[in-house]
């Protein structure tokens, strides 16, 4: 049993979703898609332009619906087409209806949010069922509410419930595949408590597949995306970036916490536990071997894996207790106004507590402690504009690792404004004003990774991330 995951920057169009059906029309196999490349921004937009001018933006929504409707021209077959087509039609309409009803009273309420941001992946899926179809492999599209994938909350930042999105999904799908068709279930989103749509963050369609595998069991999890696999530096900071075969699932983990937006951060949660093999590989070159994720780890652990980088950040410096701290940040994460998921560090020192989160953040929680009147809880230094670089790889934890790694900041002139430990053994966070970045990251790459005969050049538009869902 294998799962296979495309992510939107693999399907732009008819082609490529045909050549995902090629990749995936295995036996034994289960596919999770995105929306189409761009779709998920294009639908916030439509919803926004709808509440801020109170009018249906029919244009925009009549571009959406000529995209999919080609797609589907193109892909299905004769007998199949008008079906895909009343398909594509119906969820179109239900769209349209959520959409003149923004219009009337102004403003998006987070559950119609939701509803609307999932009808990407559902699109999406009826167009690889299509393609799929054509290519004679009878496939099943599954809707995630209602196969069985289980969110904890309902909202834009929930997470997946293990236990019962496992019991749900084997007693939906296992009938299906043991009568030979592949399901495509819609990722990103699952079914809240309460019933309402929930969505698990940008990029979460990783997770929902990795959460598919668990259930299943699958002896192998194969995501593929539009690089080479997780690249030892952002390929927007320099041609010298090169792909890393192999990863441990902590090296990974620590990765995507600190910015490495290749994978959402959740992804390999559901997996930590099981057989599967995680495979990270490019759509566009399939005979790539790109990056395997196991336990242990491989390659030359002499050097660093990889450097990843978090831009536009806040530093806050607060005089608070830990404790006092944290009921104050409780409180905020029950009103789902801030998920404390999204700090991406701290520190402690006495009574001072340092953060590094995103900049929105850094102001919700500057009203809730004005709004509070937390007399013992001050803020003593705000800085905008700051980027966090995580340095991973066993090679840190000697010191002849670190030296190298001083040495190379040193010689690039970097302001190092703080430096923890992250959260493995391996890694290293350095905060510096956002303007040293890219400068920061070159430096460090040059030193571990000198040119040489393994130089990766990517394309202009690769890049170490996939913002698709």
């Amino acid at each position: 049993m294998r799962v296979m995951k495309f992510g939107g920057g693999c399907l732009t169009g008819p082609d490529d979703l045909a050549r995902a059906a090629e990749l995936a029309g295995g036996a034994q196999t289960v596919v999770v898609v995105s929306a189409l490349s761009g779709v998920t921004d294009e639908l916030i937009r439509i919803l926004e332009r709808a509440a801020k001018f109170k009018r249906f933006p029919q244009a925009l929504f009549r571009n959406l619906s000529r995209r999919h409707r080609d797609c589907m021209q193109a892909l299905a077959l004769p007998q199949a087409a008008a079906d895909g087509l009343r398909s594509i039609d119906q969820l179109l309409h239900e769209a349209e209806r959520l959409l003149r009803g923004i219009t009337c009273i102004g403003e998006v309420p987070a559950s119609i949010r939701s509803r609307f941001m999932g009808y990407g992946e559902e699109l999406s899926c009826l167009l690889m069922c299509a393609a799929l179809e054509a290519r004679n492999v009878k496939a099943a599209a599954c809707d995630a509410r209602c196969c069985g994938i289980s969110a904890d909350r309902p909202g834009t930042d929930a997470r997946i419930d293990l236990t019962k999105t496992r019991r749900k999904l084997r007693r939906h799908l296992q009938p299906l595949i043991k009568n030979g068709k592949v399901p495509v279930i819609t990722g990103f989103f699952g079914r809240a408590p309460d019933g309402r749509t929930a969505i698990f963050g940008r990029n979460a369609s990783d997770y929902s597949a990795a959460a598919v595998a668990c259930a299943l069991d699958a002896a192998e999890l194969l995501i593929w995306k539009g690089v080479d696999g997780i690249m030892t530096m952002d390929p927007v900071y320099g041609r010298d970036a090169r792909s890393v075969k192999r990863l441990t699932w902590e090296e990974v983990k620590e990765l995507t916490h600190f910015g490495a937006n290749i994978l959402h951060p959740l992804t390999l949660e559901p997996l930590e536990n099981s057989r599967t093999r995680v495979h990270i590989r490019n759509f566009r070159k399939p005979e790539h071997a790109g990056t395997e994720i196991s336990s242990s780890a491989g390659g030359n652990r002499r050097e660093i894996c990889a450097i990843t980088c978090h831009p536009g950040a806040t530093m806050l410096q607060l005089s608070a207790s830990p404790a006092k701290l944290h009921q104050l940040l409780t409180r905020l994460e029950e009103g789902r106004r801030m998920p404390v998921t999204r700090i991406t560090s701290m520190a402690t020192a006495r009574d001072r507590v340092t953060l590094l989160m995103p900049a929105e953040d850094a102001r919700i929680l500057r009203r809730a402690l004005a709004s509070a009147g937390e007399a013992t809880i001050r803020v003593l230094d705000t800085r905008n504009d700051r980027a966090l670089v995580a340095v991973v790889g066993q090679v840190l934890a000697h010191p002849r690792g670190l030296a190298r790694l001083m040495s190379a900041l040193a010689t690039a002139g970097i302001t190092i404004e703080g430096i923890t430990p992250g959260g493995a053994v391996s890694s290293l966070c350095l905060v510096i004003p956002g303007n040293q970045a890219g400068r920061c990251v070159r430096a460090i790459h040059k030193r571990f990774f000198p040119p040489g005969p393994h130089r990766h050049h990517p394309s202009p538009t690769e890049i170490n991330h996939d913002t698709s869902n």
